[in-house]
């Protein structure tokens, strides 16, 4: 039995009739900042910027994947749920607004190592 919580967050998963006006927006302002950070890799083969963002998106996937999975296995709860206002609700965990976030995060964090602290990722590891 889904406790509560659960229950909210599974209400509404996936549904397109519930998607919001200003997704549009925020996946310009995602699609912009990458345009950006492409040209830039481009001119001066440095992608580090690019890799960190599609990282961060991919380590968040992968946490969220296992926490939909614990709520499958459980059918009791996930450890984290997302159940209040969203956009749109793509994982018990997880919506839209949380996925432009972390899309974003990398290339934020690259872009204050490099600016503030003059280090690259590839810095760290060489």
């Amino acid at each position: 039995m889904p406790t509560p919580v659960s229950q909210l967050a599974l209400n509404g998963l996936r549904d397109l009739t519930m998607l919001k006006w200003y997704v549009i927006p925020l996946l310009a302002i995602v699609f912009y900042i990458y345009t950006l950070e492409i040209k830039k890799a481009k001119s001066s083969g440095n992608w580090d910027a690019i890799y960190a963002g599609l990282t961060l998106f991919g380590v968040d996937f992968f946490n969220e994947t296992w926490n939909g999975w614990v709520f499958h296995f459980t059918q009791h709860s996930a450890f984290w749920t997302t159940p209040g206002e969203t956009a749109l609700r793509t994982m018990m965990g997880w919506n839209i607004e949380i996925m432009f976030m972390f899309a974003i995060a990398g290339i934020y964090g690259v872009a204050i190592l490099m600016n503030v602290y003059g280090l690259g990722i590839m810095d760290w590891i060489y």
